[in-house]
């Protein structure tokens, strides 16, 4: 699912509501525009996986993954992302 323009508060409802159900699995950074004034890139691609289909093991604490996540134009970093309380 790619989200557009993470400043809105319906960003957060829309996760929270999906985390009931589903595990965020993936997410990744879009380099194609700005950031919000927070650091958080305004387009947001989040991959979720179903509760019912996965125990939710393996849990990353750091993104980019090297071979997976590309920047949108080549040459430009990519957002990178820590998560302490994963």
């Amino acid at each position: 699912m790619e989200i557009h323009d993470t400043r809105k508060e319906q960003f957060m409802r829309i996760v929270e509501l999906l985390k009931a159900h589903f595990w965020i699995a993936h997410l990744h950074g879009n380099t194609s525009d700005r950031c919000t004034e927070a650091g958080m890139p305004l387009y947001l691609e989040m991959t979720f996986v179903n509760k019912r289909f996965s125990p939710g093991s393996g849990i990353r604490k750091n993104l980019p993954i090297d071979g997976l996540d590309f920047p949108v134009r080549p040459g430009e970093a990519p957002y990178e992302f820590v998560f302490n309380n994963a």
